[in-house]
């Protein structure tokens, strides 16, 4: 049975849930983030949760398990072109290297020049008038996703339009997302570029407090965390607390 709510708001779909006693729910991690502020876990029965629409970061995976130890947590990365590619159950971000050799399900993984690029038994063939054609010559798909391999995983960084350019210097929204998601008292984060005449943009965060959370003290971990862990040009010039952050009606961060 599918459960929609009358109200699609976070209280909406956790009051639904709780009443017909759902077992299955598939959001973003916009979604789900906002989901774990208003849901008491402790009164639900979810047998599976599946994250999409949006890279999985490591601080809601976590967060989400900790929450819901007990059910099985899966996050997908799929494509227009080539429907659902894969789907993850480790509980870790991106995927294991070793699917670059051999992926579950007839599919094929690689990286070119920063990108992933795959190929499906059941992608499409092409568009049928567009000039540019996301298929190339081999029969492999290229995304717009940029990835990395970072040990025995691919990390997916996040969209190629929405890379920052700090005088020439590549920031990618999503590695400082995680780690601003990290910090505590943090629910929610958006990173962006903010336009400036001498470097063409700096690094910008739109960050969601829990209610009574100290804003000085978070602004100092804040800061500290990527002052640590990130280079300086990716460190954000501008940090805001703001009460939400605006999202599209399939829960992803506009």
């Amino acid at each position: 049975m599918l459960i929609t709510p009358s109200e699609r708001t976070m209280s909406g779909f956790y009051h639904v849930t709780r009443h017909w006693n759902g077992s299955h729910i598939s959001g973003t991690p916009t979604f789900w983030r906002s989901f774990l502020m208003v849901a008491d876990p402790t009164q639900l029965s979810l047998q599976q949760i599946t994250l999409g629409g949006e890279a999985a970061d490591q601080p809601t995976l976590d967060r989400i398990r900790k929450a819901f130890p007990d059910t099985r947590v899966t996050h997908t990365y799929a494509s227009t072109e080539a429907g659902v590619v894969y789907a993850v159950h480790d509980g870790l971000e991106g995927f294991p290297a070793a699917w670059l050799e051999a992926a579950p399900s007839g599919v094929s993984l690689r990286i070119k020049d920063g990108f992933l690029q795959i190929k499906t038994p059941n992608m499409m063939t092409g568009y049928l008038s567009a000039a540019s054609q996301p298929l190339l010559d081999d029969g492999w798909l290229a995304t717009a996703d940029l990835v990395e391999l970072a040990g025995d995983r691919v990390k997916v960084l996040g969209r190629d339009d929405n890379t920052i350019n700090v005088g020439g210097s590549k920031v990618y929204p999503l590695p400082v997302e995680a780690l601003i998601l990290k910090q505590d008292g943090v629910v929610e984060a958006r990173v962006y570029g903010q336009p400036n005449p001498v470097t063409g943009a700096l690094v910008a965060a739109d960050v969601v407090l829990e209610a009574g959370a100290d804003e000085k003290a978070a602004r100092k971990a804040i800061l500290i965390a990527c002052r640590e862990a990130l280079p300086a040009y990716s460190v954000p010039r501008s940090l805001n607390f703001v009460d939400k952050i605006a999202v599209s009606a399939a829960a992803k961060k506009l």
